[in-house]
């Protein structure tokens, strides 16, 4: 199930889902589909909020990962969200979210200028999961 969630990651160059191109497309309803940029959605606590904004708010999360790739994203995403879904509800909340590199530890937060520019002009709101912060500076202790 993995390995065909990475070899279709592969094939998709790390680029915005069609919908994320412009934000006044909107949705079916004729509003504005809400983007969120997302800190520690790969975490336990996270990937509830991710699973939740994907399926029941139909959000589109810019999902800040550690990862250099487009198929380790994935790979670090479904690490955490399989318990909350199956592969196929997984690949359909792909649709839905857009990889941000970035580290919370780094200066500037790890982001190219480029995604900063994108989630400074593309997200409406914040959502940050601070617990894996608080147990990094545990462990550190």
């Amino acid at each position: 199930m993995v390995g065909e969630l990475l070899e279709r990651a592969e094939a998709t160059p790390n680029q915005a889902p069609p919908h994320a191109a412009a934000r006044t497309d909107g949705d079916e309803s004729g509003g504005s589909r809400m983007s969120i940029f997302i800190t520690g959605g790969t975490g336990y606590l996270g990937s509830y909020v991710v699973t939740r904004l994907v399926e029941v708010h139909d959000a589109r999360c810019l999902l800040m990962v550690r990862a250099k790739t487009r198929k380790d994203a994935i790979a670090k995403l479904w690490s955490g969200l399989q318990m909350h879904m199956d592969a196929a509800r997984f690949r359909r909340a792909l649709d839905k979210i857009e990889f941000v590199e970035g580290d919370l530890t780094a200066p500037r937060l790890g982001m190219s200028e480029a995604d900063r520019k994108r989630v400074a002009d593309g997200a409406d709101s914040c959502c940050t999961s601070r617990h894996h912060s608080i147990a990094r500076a545990k462990k550190r202790a």
